[in-house]
């Protein structure tokens, strides 16, 4: 009996035993999912980003955008005239806050853009002390800090002029059509509503990676100035490769009595060469230059 009682506690504990384990691989195959499935959101928004980069360089050209509003509009088949005036209200309501909201945005890609252009002068100016420095470390740093800051330019400047598609009630449009007006007025305007939400999430999102593009930018920027700026107080002077002329000793004369044995064609000669080589330009010539900072004699 008591054999009987422990098998039964053994089994009991090994099914516990299996449940917990199925249950933390089935919580480990959520989290996997998620992660997932948050990659691939990401990937979109990259997506996405690199194509509004890419129309800015062709006018005209329409720009894929994320599908945030999921609503669809609903029948309005059994709405009376005050229904419908109400519809058309909120539609035309929500149809200028999203205009005044797409020019707000730019008017933030526009100072986004101006603080990137001026970033990325601040880091083409390094070019001389990370070339100083000669690390491909810091050569590396820097080039992808830049290449950060060249993207998030680009995409600022993509989010403040490329085409945004928002529907709009076109008066024209409107006078052609035949009575009753109202209701089909009145249908556009609640199938307008969700191009235009999704095109002010688009670039609010690309707006967000900008920033963070060029805040990942700058720091790589500062890194790499640190650096070079590190490497540039301890970097050993080089010695200056400038050269002053000395004049060559003449042939002839240089002791009391020789000028005699010379000749005078020889002396006359040797002036016109010493003064040759007085106005002369720098020149790599042996016989006649001597570095500076050094004693000619060594």
């Amino acid at each position: 009996m008591a054999c009987l009682w422990d098998t039964i506690l053994v089994n009991l504990a090994d099914k516990r035993r299996r449940a917990r384990r199925a249950l933390r691989t089935r919580k480990r195959r959520t989290k996997v999912r998620l992660l997932w499935a948050r990659a691939r959101l990401q990937e979109s928004a990259w997506t996405i980003y690199m194509r509004h980069v890419i129309a800015l360089f062709f006018p005209g050209r329409h720009a894929p955008v994320h599908q945030a509003d999921q609503n669809v509009a609903g029948d309005l088949a059994g709405w009376d005239a005050g229904d419908l005036q109400v519809l058309i209200d909120e539609g035309r309501r929500q149809l200028d806050r999203q205009n005044e909201d797409l020019e707000r945005i730019r008017g933030r890609s526009q100072v986004l853009l101006v603080l990137g252009l001026a970033l990325g002068g601040s880091a083409g100016s390094l070019l001389g002390k990370v070339r100083a420095a000669d690390h491909q470390a810091l050569w590396a740093l820097w080039g992808l800090g830049v290449a950060l800051i060249a993207l998030s330019i680009f995409g600022a400047a993509a989010t403040a002029v490329v085409r945004a598609d928002i529907d709009m009630i076109h008066a024209a449009v409107l006078s052609r059509r035949s009575a009753p007006v109202v209701p089909r007025l009145a249908a556009d305007y609640a199938e307008s509503a969700m191009a235009g939400e999704n095109e002010l999430a688009t670039r609010l999102i690309n707006l967000r990676l900008s920033v963070a593009l060029l805040l990942v930018g700058a720091l790589f920027i500062l890194g790499s100035w640190a650096w070079a700026d590190s490497s540039g107080n301890h970097a050993t002077p080089r010695a200056s490769t400038r050269c002053v002329y000395a004049a060559p000793p003449p042939r002839w004369g240089s002791r009391p009595g020789e000028a005699s044995r010379a000749g005078p064609a020889q002396v006359r000669a040797d002036r016109r060469r010493t003064r040759s080589l007085a106005g002369r330009p720098a020149r790599c010539a042996r016989h006649h230059q001597t570095p500076l900072g050094r004693d000619p004699a060594a």
